[in-house]
């Protein structure tokens, strides 16, 4: 009866063990906590390690585009692919591949405002670091992705060059709650994206680089190929034209990543509505006042046999506009053509402003076939060019931001808005910023590197965080009430005093 006792007794510290472990081998594997964006039509999850899940609202649910919510995720490569290489991945790849590649190592995931996620974090002890920012403008059909590639030079034993770096993202495609997709390839756009069997059902899912930053390589195909060539570093430029299980991803390379140098990666995720004639807006594009912007959409008919489609150009602003093409096209059946457009920003726009132009393509033998897709267009201007000479390149950057250490930390984020809002508004306080940003960096690249100075100076902005905080809480007639109280209280003191 012992022994059984004694035996039992040791098998429950067992199994305790084998669930102990269990868990914490979970745990090393999970994606960890996520952000979302809970927007319409798209509402956008980001967990620590990078993963996405991404829901397109449709009829009456949000229905998860890719597959198991979360099958999704990147692969960085450090120094190529071959031997002594330092490769990274996502929680998807190690938990659906069982990839041997180390899982990124998370830093921290926040929320700015509502619809930015900004996630940061680690390629092990390389001493490189991914900020990634995923934002999205609620009513688009499509979202921003973009990563930073950060070389601190801090990597153990001495900071290192690293060559042949490889950035990888994509996974397990679930387009329209349907597995069954066909891949195409857009090379006027850069887009790989997905067809469903029926386009009276669905449109297009696709995946493209910005105009500034290409894909170099791109692949479609059966979900688990494409994981295995995500997971190896280098996708084959190619798409299954059959319908399948289907998952896709993009790829971009860098010769070098030098310390204090970082890999900027800007792109897009879109999706358009049902019907057999597709319109494709390209990547976003900013602009000074004055600036004439030029587009390039593509259109595609889905139909069986060829026909002609009326085109109409419209700026959400009423932004000049025109179609240098005409406007009208004739598409072949099953085949696609580019539309050339252009809007120009006019001269008064203010910085910061933003402009939703939509091509409309419409077929002449049949009305109801018809779709439509647009592109945002922003407004730089002077004080936005400051900006971006000051943040861009991983350079010196303001003095809130210097202080509080990032850009998007939320009292910095409301004293932009305060900035936009109250001083970017009239003259005297576009004067003002200006000058602001023409003086700043160079105290701020002090401030930066010095603990002691961040803590004084943050301690010095707190004041001026309050004045943002209320004044776009309650509005700058609260400073005009709390002028007349405080001038009351000065009176009936002076009387008493008298």
């Amino acid at each position: 009866m012992r022994i059984l006792k004694y035996m039992s007794e040791v098998l429950v510290m067992v199994l305790l063990w084998l669930f102990i472990l269990a868990v914490q081998i979970q745990a090393q594997i999970s994606p960890g906590s996520y952000q979302r964006i809970d927007g319409n039509p798209l509402r956008i999850d980001a967990y620590d390690d990078g993963t996405l899940a991404v829901y397109r609202y449709e009829t009456d649910h949000y229905q998860n585009q890719y597959f198991d919510g979360n099958c999704w995720g990147s692969v960085l490569y450090l120094n190529g692919i071959g031997e002594g290489n330092l490769g990274f991945n996502s929680w998807y790849f190690i938990d659906w591949y069982d990839s041997s590649l180390p899982q990124f190592t998370p830093v921290s995931n926040t929320m700015p405002d509502p619809w930015t996620i900004i996630t940061i974090f680690d390629a092990g002890d390389t001493g490189v670091r991914i900020k990634q920012t995923i934002s999205y403008t609620n009513g688009n059909a499509y979202y921003r992705k973009v990563w930073e590639i950060t070389n601190s030079g801090t990597k153990a034993g001495g900071a290192t060059t690293y060559t042949d770096c490889r950035f990888l993202h994509g996974g397990d495609t679930y387009f329209a709650g349907d597995d069954e997709s066909q891949g195409h390839w857009d090379p006027n756009l850069g887009m790989v994206y997905l067809t469903n069997p029926n386009p009276e059902i669905t449109g297009i899912m696709g995946f493209y680089g910005a105009l500034t930053t290409p894909a170099d390589h791109y692949y479609e195909d059966y979900y688990e190929d494409v994981g295995e060539a995500l997971i190896s570093g280098q996708l084959p430029d190619t798409v299954l034209p059959d319908y399948k299980d289907a998952g896709y991803g993009l790829q971009w390379n860098r010769e070098t990543l030098a310390p204090g140098e970082t890999w900027t990666i800007i792109s897009f995720e879109k999706w358009t509505e049902a019907g057999f004639v597709q319109v494709f807006a390209p990547a976003e594009q900013s602009g000074n006042p004055g600036d004439i912007i030029n587009y390039q959409f593509v259109v595609v008919n889905y139909q069986s046999t060829s026909d002609s489609f009326d085109l109409v150009l419209n700026s959400s602003n009423d932004w000049p506009v025109s179609l240098p093409g005409g406007d009208t096209v004739s598409i072949p059946a099953g085949e696609s053509t580019t539309v050339d457009v252009t809007v120009t920003i006019p001269a008064d726009a203010q910085p910061g402003t933003t402009d939703n132009l939509t091509l409309t393509a419409t077929s002449q033998t049949d009305p109801n076939i018809t779709n439509q897709d647009s592109v945002t267009t922003r407004v730089l201007g002077e004080i936005a060019e400051d900006l971006v000479r000051i943040y861009g390149g991983g350079g010196g950057c303001f003095i809130a931001t210097a202080a509080f250490g990032s850009y998007q930390e939320k009292h910095v984020w409301i004293l932009r808005q305060f900035r936009d809002k109250y001083l970017l508004t009239n003259p005297i306080g576009r004067a003002f910023v200006k000058w602001y940003y023409r003086h700043s960096p160079g105290y701020a690249s002090i401030i930066a590197q010095n603990d002691v100075l961040r803590t004084i100076t943050r301690i010095l902005l707190m004041p001026l965080y309050a004045i943002a905080f209320i004044t776009l809480k309650f509005g700058a007639l609260f400073w005009i009430f709390a002028a007349g109280i405080l001038y009351q209280l000065f009176l009936q003191k002076r009387r008493q005093n008298g």
